[in-house]
């Protein structure tokens, strides 16, 4: 869901054509957490083009499209700019995405996630609460483990989609993911073990 994160508050709004109020609901952020200015920095541009997408798609007046478009946002970072999650041991394994499915954390296996090009592996204690957690949270979805077709539909940026399958990412889009995973993972919790067997879109376009 793009609107994880927010909270969902009820509210009125007057229609377009008559003075009438209608129910909804607006996200809003919560107030209960700390604020400061590493908090609140001006939104990403990928979230400006999603509210400019449905504000066109919905019918909203142009000049609240204007606003939107004249709004100070973070740039999308280049690609020069990605960062990385780590590098792929030399010589480590090449794993397909059944092998990272199967490390899920459970009944003494490990726990892994795939990202680009690359498999990581929690280095957690597996007896601990954190370990914990971090089974739980990837049970709760198909294909949790494989983040280029996770996080998409939670960071979900127009410029690349939501690809259904790996061969629907291109290598930019992937490192792209990446970059912002990067952000999640930290070097006490996870460690690259190998290499992840898959397919780009410019390899199967290639290959027609």
């Amino acid at each position: 869901k793009i609107e994880s994160g927010y909270l969902r508050t009820p509210g009125k709004a007057k229609r377009y054509d008559s003075d009438d109020l209608v129910d909804i609901f607006v996200y809003t952020r919560d107030e209960s957490k700390e604020r400061n200015e590493e908090v609140d920095k001006p939104p990403q541009q990928r979230y400006i083009e999603i509210m400019v997408d449905g504000a066109k798609h919905f019918g909203v007046k142009q000049e609240y499209i204007d606003y939107l478009l004249g709004h100070e946002c973070t740039p999308r970072p280049l690609p020069h700019e990605f960062k990385v999650c780590g590098v792929v041991p030399e010589g480590a394994d090449t794993m397909s995405v059944e092998q990272v499915n199967e490390c899920d954390g459970k009944d003494g296996r490990p726990l892994c996630f795939a990202v680009n090009d690359k498999v990581l592996r929690c280095i957690l204690d597996p007896e601990s609460k954190e370990f914990e957690e971090k089974v739980t949270w990837y049970s709760r979805f198909p294909n949790s483990q494989i983040t280029d077709l996770l996080l998409p539909r939670f960071l979900y940026d127009p410029k690349y989609g939501a690809p259904s399958m790996l061969e629907e990412c291109t290598r930019e889009h992937s490192a792209y993911l990446e970059h912002m995973i990067s952000a999640f993972r930290t070097e006490k919790e996870w460690e690259v073990i190998a290499r992840f067997e898959r397919k780009w879109k410019e390899d199967c376009t290639s290959d027609e």
